[in-house]
């Protein structure tokens, strides 16, 4: 996966998903159907599989740091998306990211889409799309979004290059 095109931004339509499973079966199918949405793209997977890593988290409404197994797949479909991460803790537990601003409204709907299809695997899925479409299924409204946020993304990026503050790379 590589950066996004305006890597010192850190901006952009995201979409934040999580949920726990609802065994370790749907553990089985999820990162199955992760792996054949993988190969349908021709991308990489990468196992994951860590005895003892830090994860940040959302618990109760308060970002926690703690210590848990993982295990999980993450693969890329696009050159400018961030990964789409399965990373599952020892409670089986998801929660994470994908931006999908540099990689436009086609691959934001084939991550959603994929979100779609694991969603029954379950217990308490929930997804924040910054685009707006997983919530209304509104494609002008996704539309819209990603082109409001490439301007600002935009003029962000000219107001630091005429103050000097933008250090591109050659």
């Amino acid at each position: 996966c590589g950066s996004p095109p305006f890597f010192f931004l850190k901006m952009g339509i995201t979409i934040h998903y999580g949920g726990r499973l609802r065994s370790e079966a749907d553990y089985l199918k999820v990162t199955g159907l992760g792996r054949a949405f993988a190969q349908r793209n021709n991308v990489v997977v990468l196992e994951l599989d860590v005895n003892q890593k830090e994860l940040i988290r959302v618990k109760g409404g308060e970002v926690q740091k703690y210590v848990s197994s993982v295990r999980g797949i993450r693969f890329c479909i696009h050159p400018h998306c961030e990964p789409v991460t399965l990373q599952f803790d020892s409670d089986n537990c998801l929660q994470e990211w994908c931006k999908t601003q540099y990689a436009g409204v086609a691959t934001h709907l084939e991550v959603l889409a994929f979100l779609r299809e694991i969603e029954p695997c379950f217990d308490d899925f929930q997804v924040i799309d910054e685009g707006g479409f997983w919530e209304t299924g509104n494609l002008q409204l996704l539309e819209d979004n990603f082109a409001r946020m490439t301007a600002i993304i935009g003029k962000m990026r000219d107001l630091l290059s005429e103050e000097g503050l933008l250090d591109e790379p050659e």
